[in-house]
């Protein structure tokens, strides 16, 4: 088994037991409960409501994704993170909440969610590190319906830059998760 086919294997493994451990801890919690005590959900209960009457109004509807429909520079762009944190912004949220209800609406498609890093720190750091900031959209997916079956995620820590230069604004751009659909 390769490095690479290791690190999906283990990439799998952990947001199986994350998304497990969350359903654990919310069965007999109410909606509003769990949005109420978070700063980061601010408005995230409305847009979860709009998710299921979507999904109602949307029953027998077969969406594909192309790009007139789902255009991947509106929906599906990168999101970005701060300097050694795996916290998800709050201003990016209403994205994810798109994206949560466009799976929702079509379950013939997967996501591949990539973490990647800058080049600051070790290999193995970087690594984990880009899992955890895939792991938390994806988790972010799954609270809002998406099944973990559907969603895929790998780090690749700093092997894939999108910029190589050394600065801050090459190394802001190079902290990201990336969004690849999946039919």
């Amino acid at each position: 088994m390769n490095k690479r086919s290791w690190i999906r294997v283990c990439a799998v493994t952990v947001v199986g037991f994350l998304l497990a451990a969350c359903v654990s801890a919310f069965k007999g919690t109410k909606k509003g409960d769990l949005l109420d005590g978070r700063q980061q959900l601010k408005g995230a209960a409305r847009e979860v409501h709009e998710i299921k009457v979507a999904e109602e109004e949307g029953n027998g509807r077969d969406l594909r994704w192309r790009e007139e429909i789902v255009p991947e520079d509106s929906l599906f762009q990168d999101i970005y993170f701060e300097y050694n944190r795996s916290e998800i912004d709050t201003t990016v949220l209403s994205r994810l909440v798109r994206m949560a209800r466009r799976m929702n609406t079509d379950k013939g498609v997967t996501l591949r969610i990539e973490g990647h890093c800058d080049e600051r720190g070790s290999q193995e750091y970087n690594l984990a590190l880009g899992e955890r900031r895939a792991a938390a959209a994806a988790l972010y997916l799954g609270r809002l319906g998406v099944e973990s079956v559907r969603l895929e995620i790998i780090s690749f820590g700093e092997e894939r830059p999108l910029d190589r230069s050394e600065n801050e604004a090459a190394y802001a751009k190079n902290r990201r998760v990336h969004f690849e659909v999946k039919p």
